[in-house]
This record gives structure tokens, C-alpha cells and sequence, in this order.
């Protein structure tokens, strides 16, 4: 760049040359302004839009929080589920009348084609059993009632059928699907039990949050099962006839 400066001796000219942070510091000013790089040569870089990028970190925020759900609730929902079992084994263990098993199992044999027609009908079943234990003081309850009913109908069978009992309570976890929706069960009670615990330290608000991961665990943990059990039922029912 040159210059030229007036004096007594007349006029010159000089030449001013541009340090290299001036002319950075130019650049960054234009950026700044809205200029933006400019290109040489090639495509410009993608625009990403910023609905997108928000709608990915809100994704990654679910799976994070999903995990750290699973984390701190397998546990909880283990100690659930074996105590689920262990009611279910000693309703099925408890004495029962013959009349009285002979009675529980003609009613059960007449339900039975109507609960297990299709895989869908299992599932809803089970759901409507899941979503009843979350409820906050009355679900531990119901859940027990529920297990409780399913073992005397166990006992049942094994009173008119004269199979060992160890054996019918045997059979659906040796095939899985009987794991698979008891675990599905004690994760149900344990969030009711915390929904519980919650409401009374009034904190209810904080735990709510916790409910969508559970029903979704909840209801892969059911399809797993009822479509297990379905095909097991009907293998079943084609070797018997």
C-alpha cells in the first residue's frame, strides 16, 4: 500500500505494508458481520438444519436416560420377581380341596381358549395385569392377588391331574416365557413401589418420569413372552391331538 506524505521538502511518497494480524483480524471482523468464508473451489459445506440437530440430541438424551433407567431398576426389579416367585410357589403349594381345584380348574379350562387365541390376547392380558401393579399402594397389592391366583390355579391342576406340582411350576420357567413375564411383573411392582415411596417423600412429580421407560420395558418384555408362550401352546396342542 503506498502513501504519500507532504513535508517542507515537498512530497513523497512511502510505502506501509499490512502486518499479517492486521489482516486477520479484517477477516474475522467480515465474518462477523456476515460475510462468511468464501469457497475456492468445490461444493459448499452441507447445511444442517437445526430442527434435525435438536430432534438427534433429544434421541440421544432417551437412549441415555433409558440406559441409566435400566441401571438403577434391574436390580429392584429382580428382588421383585423373585419375591413374586416365591408367592407363587407357596400358593400352589397350599392345600386344596378337590372339589374346590376341580371346580377352579373346569372355570379356568373355559377361559382359557379365549385368553390364548392369539399372541395379542395374551399380551393384552398381561399388559392389563402390569398396568394395574403400577398403581401407587393398591398395585403391590393386586400384584399379589393376581400371582397368589395363578399359583392356586397351579395347585389346581396338580390336585386333579396328579402331576407333581414342583413340576407345573417347573414348566413355565424351564421354557422361558414364564421368566421372561414375571420379570415383566416385578418391574411393574417395583415402579409401583417407588411410585409409592415417592408420593409420600412428595416427590411424585420426579419418579413420574421414570414411568414411560418402565411401560416400555414392560410391554417388550409381554410381546417377548406372549409370543413364546403362544407358540408353545400350540406345539402343545398339536402333539396332544
Amino acid at each position: 500500500m503506498r502513501r504519500t506524505v507532504s513535508g517542507p521538502g515537498g512530497s513523497s511518497t512511502k510505502t506501509q505494508r499490512r502486518s499479517p494480524s492486521t489482516s486477520v483480524s479484517e477477516h474475522a471482523r467480515s465474518l462477523s458481520a456476515g460475510a462468511g468464508p468464501r469457497h475456492l473451489g468445490g461444493p459448499p459445506p452441507p447445511i444442517i438444519h437445526q430442527p434435525y440437530i435438536h430432534r438427534v440430541l433429544r434421541l440421544g438424551r432417551m437412549l441415555q436416560g433409558f440406559k441409566s433407567f435400566l441401571l438403577r431398576r434391574f436390580l429392584a426389579a429382580l428382588v421383585a420377581t423373585a419375591l413374586l416367585i416365591g408367592l407363587l410357589a407357596a400358593a400352589a403349594l397350599a392345600p386344596m380341596p378337590f372339589v374346590d381345584a376341580e371346580a377352579l380348574v373346569n372355570q379356568f379350562e373355559e377361559m382359557l381358549p379365549r385368553l390364548t387365541e392369539t399372541p395379542v390376547m395374551i399380551f393384552l392380558n398381561n399388559l392389563a395385569a402390569s398396568l394395574l401393579m403400577m398403581i401407587p399402594v393398591l398395585g403391590m397389592a393386586l400384584a399379589g392377588l393376581i400371582v397368589y391366583n395363578t399359583g392356586a390355579v397351579i395347585g389346581a391342576f396338580s390336585a386333579v391331574s396328579n402331576v407333581p406340582v414342583a413340576l407345573l411350576l417347573l414348566i413355565p420357567f424351564i421354557t422361558v416365557y414364564g421368566f421372561i413375564e414375571m420379570l415383566a411383573y416385578g418391574f411393574a411392582v417395583s415402579q409401583g413401589f417407588f411410585l409409592t415411596t415417592s408420593a409420600f417423600k412428595k416427590q411424585l412429580r420426579k419418579e413420574v418420569r421414570s414411568l414411560p421407560y418402565t411401560v416400555a420395558v414392560v410391554v417388550l418384555l409381554l410381546l417377548a413372552g406372549a409370543v413364546l408362550e403362544w407358540i408353545l401352546i400350540r406345539l402343545g396342542s398339536a402333539l396332544m391331538t
